[in-house]
Order: structure tokens, then C-alpha cells, then sequence
């Protein structure tokens, strides 16, 4: 196995799924967020990249069993544009509303506020994937994924569809599948 660096470009909005409310003139209103890490990174579950590489691999016809030893880094490197609340007194009534969010239409004057990757935005993940699986053909199940699946937390399969900027080695070599899956610790 070996690591690599992958930068995509979002070409849809990459939609936030963890649910928060807030109150909007003094009314609970539900919005997105991306999933975080402790120390506050976007987080992208495996499973999710295991979904898309599995359906990028049946387009491509190849590397069925392969695609489910890719891991991919839990954190992303990249910044989304936060839901920011803003506080205004109008006509003597406190108002909440807030910006920098994504509108999600679910009918046609009904909409819910993601906090999302914007079109145009680009991440950069990690990932460790089997030497079995050549660069150019990762970079080809990456692009079908992107193309035609997409990754993104909230709305999967409608929005978070991508494109490839680059993937490069990290520079650090062949990684040993005995570090990948944790062993038990023998007595003897």
C-alpha cells in the first residue's frame, strides 16, 4: 500500500448533515452542518468514499474487491464557509438570521440552510490505497466517483459532484498492510 495526496474541486455544493436549530424571529428553524472533528476539521466518514469508489469501480470494470482496501483520512483539508448567526434589532424586535449558508429547495418556497463546500472550492485529502491499483487508475475511479456520484454528507448522490485537481505521493513509501488492520497482541 502506499499514501497519497488527492486535491478535488467541488463542481456542485458539498452539503452539510449535522443537524442544528436556531431561532429565526423567534421560531425554531433547523440547519446543516459539515460533521467536525474534535479539534474542529470536516470530516468525511470512509464509508462514505468506500460507497463511491464501489460504484466507480463497477463503471470502470475493474478492481471490485481491490477499491475496499482504499482508507481514506478521516479529516479534510479545506475550509467551508460557516454558518455565521447575525443579530439585528428591526422595528425593535430582535432578528436572527443566518449567513453564509447553502439554500436547499424542497419545495418551491420551502428551503433548509447548509453550511457547505461552495463550487469551486478545493479540499485535499489523504488516503492509502493497495499497490494493485495503479495512480492512473485511481485517478480514473476518483473522477467517475466525482463525476458520477459525487461525496457529500448531506443529500448523497445530488450534490458533492467533483472533479480532480491532482494526486500525488506523501512522499512516505509503501505502508505495510500489517499497519493498516491493528493485530492482536500474541503471549507466548
Amino acid at each position: 500500500m502506499r499514501e497519497l495526496s488527492v486535491r478535488i474541486k467541488f463542481l456542485s455544493p458539498c452539503l452539510g448533515n449535522v443537524k442544528r436549530q436556531c431561532h429565526v424571529r423567534g421560531r425554531p428553524r433547523p440547519h446543516y452542518l459539515l460533521p467536525r472533528s474534535p479539534n474542529g476539521q470536516v470530516t468525511f466518514l470512509n464509508t462514505w468514499w468506500q460507497a463511491v469508489l464501489k460504484k466507480a469501480a463497477q463503471i470502470l470494470c475493474r478492481y471490485p474487491t481491490e477499491v475496499r482496501s482504499i482508507r481514506f483520512d478521516l479529516e479534510v483539508d479545506g475550509s467551508a464557509n460557516k454558518l455565521v448567526e447575525v443579530i439585528e434589532t428591526v422595528g425593535g424586535e430582535r432578528v436572527s438570521t443566518l449567513q453564509g449558508h447553502f439554500h436547499r429547495y424542497y419545495a418551491e418556497e420551502r428551503f433548509v440552510k447548509h453550511e457547505a463546500f461552495f463550487p469551486g472550492t478545493i479540499i485535499g485529502l489523504r488516503c492509502i490505497v493497495p499497490q494493485a491499483i495503479n495512480d492512473d487508475d485511481f485517478r480514473r475511479l476518483m473522477e467517475l466517483a466525482g463525476k458520477y456520484c459525487g461525496i457529500s454528507p448531506g443529500c448523497p448522490n445530488e450534490y458533492g459532484f467533483f472533479s480532480v485537481e491532482s494526486i500525488q505521493p506523501t512522499g512516505r513509501g509503501k505502508i505495510d498492510q500489517s499497519m493498516v488492520k491493528e493485530k492482536e497482541p500474541t503471549t507466548s
